[in-house]
């Protein structure tokens, strides 16, 4: 069958346009704010399948809102919204409420307006965790309980999720220098020692894994 085309004003699903205006300045709530994060679907968005924390990048979200601004907007607008672009399905703990405030008038990708949607969760002690086709929105404090990704390898997300990351030490106590870690953790995180293997058990943040993953790897070192 031919394409009939688009009604005015409104993205044609099989155009690829290089950019996608979606949110005024000052931030849309309620149906404003589904009906112009529903123009903002980027045409290279993944079908959904088993949601994954990390693949939401500029390589696969290229496409350019015209802002993300959410000054003092109600937490579940900003979910709904970010739904809208990424296509990912989201269940909302009933811990998660409030107000968050991200200021972003100016024009952002779709993997950056994510980015800061997470650092905007975790700047409220919430995160987002794995759970099949969908991303659970919960307190931190209780992700640790939760599935959350463990990453023992050279990689590991360093956004603003909730992950845990297990470091095997060489040449350093994993007990004297988890002493010395404790209070980099941010205050959702935490940091313990396994003896048997000499290794230790990070829960935090990715963004500040990545800093105590820095420091250590500058400690663990001969001599």
């Amino acid at each position: 069958m031919g394409n009939s085309g688009s009604p005015a004003g409104f993205p044609n699903e099989n155009s690829h346009p290089s950019t996608v205006t979606t949110f005024p300045r000052g931030g849309p709530t309620g149906k404003k704010a589904v009906v112009a994060a529903a123009l903002a679907k980027p045409a290279t968005k993944k079908l959904i399948k088993d949601a994954e924390i990390e693949d939401i990048t500029n390589e696969n979200y290229p496409d350019e809102i015209e802002s993300f601004d959410y000054p003092n907007a109600e937490i579940t607008d900003v979910i709904k919204a970010i739904s809208d672009l990424t296509g990912k399905n989201f269940i909302i703990d009933s811990s998660v409420h409030g107000k968050i405030s991200i200021v972003a008038p100016s024009k952002v990708t779709v993997a950056e307006a994510y980015k800061a949607f997470l650092a905007a969760l975790a700047a409220n002690g919430f995160t987002v965790v794995p759970y099949g086709k969908f991303l659970k929105v919960k307190n931190s404090k209780m992700a640790k309980n939760d599935s959350i990704p463990t990453y023992s390898g050279a990689y590991y997300p360093t956004s603003d999720i909730f992950v845990t990351k297990i470091i095997h030490l060489k040449h350093i106590s994993a007990d004297d220098i988890k002493k010395n870690l404790g209070t980099i953790s941010t205050r959702d995180g935490d940091v313990s020692a396994y003896a048997p293997t000499n290794s230790l058990i990070i829960n935090d943040y990715g963004s500040n894994v990545d800093k105590i993953t820095k420091i250590i790897d500058e400690l663990d070192k001969p001599g």
